[in-house]
């Protein structure tokens, strides 16, 4: 064994960059294409969309049709966080605090209360990415038309409030007052949207820094082995389970560890170390799977490896 292996992104992350994408350049183009018909530079639906088209004011369609796109990507970035939070959650957890673990389970599927669970282990970390993506999921929910969870507290305008410059600074001159009164109003423009969007993408990559630098390697590998795969579920879960063990350490020591290396790289670990780029070098770093750790694993018989991996509550 020369080296060892790394977790350079999370599942949750990847599932976060799916479902948001380039939201961004997304709701630009769409703004684009209303703009034009705003403008009466389009009168009439293209044939192959096989509909029919006749506002009676050209301006107003698209006006509405503009908060709608607005409130659409407030609930696809909402709904990305609530992704991260969830898959970070799901065994093998990169959240590793029982107590948040607890909060979160307990929060049901309100992803403001997840929000907060987050922020009372992390928050301190950078207040106001918090403070915006709570307001984030609030404006969210008032868009969807939701009766919980449709409001912010003082502490959160607060926040804001005295982050003004930086809010100026980071988010393309977005102004606290009006974006507050923005929330209030419930109208949403493109610079709060877009504004909401960065800070979500913000906070998930503060989250996964975070969290990778207090995650215990070992406690991670062990249930990396023990809870994937995931089919290993009701009666004949233990039985499947040694299977599974089985048919990777119980090859004979000379392709042990390839098999055992190939497993581990099924599931999302890498022999090559990702390095931060320049713009994000003080975020960041994988977790480090070392090399002693790896070769300690690959000695172990199918019955150690599962008395190893075993969950003490299991």
């Amino acid at each position: 064994m020369k080296n060892g292996l790394y977790l350079n992104d999370s599942i949750a992350r990847s599932k976060f960059k799916d479902l948001l994408g380039n939201a961004n350049h997304l709701i630009i183009t769409t703004l684009v294409g209303l703009h034009a018909v705003e403008a009466n530079l389009v009168e009439e639906a293209p044939p192959e969309l096989r509909a029919a088209w006749c506002p009676k004011d050209f301006k107003v369609s698209a006006r509405r049709a503009r908060r709608m796109a607005l409130d659409t990507a407030l609930i696809r970035a909402t709904d990305a966080v609530d992704v991260y939070i969830r898959y970070a959650r799901r065994a093998p957890s990169i959240i590793q605090n029982v107590g948040l673990r607890n909060d979160i389970d307990g929060a049901g599927r309100s992803i403001f209360r997840k929000v907060l669970a987050v922020q009372k282990v992390y928050g301190s970390h950078d207040p106001l990415l918090f403070a915006m993506v709570l307001v984030m999921v609030a404006w969210r929910n008032r868009g969807a038309h939701s009766e919980a969870d449709v409001d912010i507290d003082d502490s959160v305008r607060q926040i804001i409030e005295e982050n003004s410059g930086r809010l100026r600074a980071d988010f393309r001159g977005l102004d606290a007052k009006e974006f507050l009164a923005g929330f209030e109003d419930g109208d949403p423009r493109f610079k709060e949207v877009a504004s909401l969007i960065h800070a979500s993408q913000m906070l998930v990559e503060l989250l996964e820094d975070a969290l990778f630098r207090d995650l215990n390697s070992e406690q991670f590998l062990k249930d990396l082995i023990w809870y994937v795969p995931r089919e290993l579920t009701g009666v004949d879960a233990e039985r499947l389970r040694k299977k599974s063990i089985q048919s990777v350490w119980g090859r004979d020591q000379s392709d042990r560890y390839t098999a055992v290396l190939a497993r581990l790289r099924q599931n999302g670990l890498s022999t090559n170390k990702k390095m931060a780029s320049e713009k994000r070098k003080k975020m960041r770093s994988p977790v480090e799977f070392n090399e002693d750790l790896i070769t300690r694993l690959c000695s172990m018989s199918p019955s150690q490896v599962y008395a190893w991996a075993k969950p003490t509550e299991a």
